[in-house]
């Protein structure tokens, strides 16, 4: 279980979002994958795992 240290939402999983960019004029994409809390959608980098070891 994970928890947001923006909001304090407690989740089981993320959500992925996944985003196609256009990075030149030919056309060619680049795809990113970013893992987000499911309510303020702030980055993994301010989630805590809060699951006992």
């Amino acid at each position: 279980m994970y928890r947001c240290m923006i909001c304090g939402l407690e989740f089981d999983h993320p959500l992925l979002v996944i985003r196609n960019e256009i990075v030149d004029s030919d056309g060619n994409r680049e795809r990113q994958i970013k893992v987000v809390c499911p309510s303020c959608w702030m980055g993994e980098q301010y989630f805590e795992n809060t699951e006992e070891t």
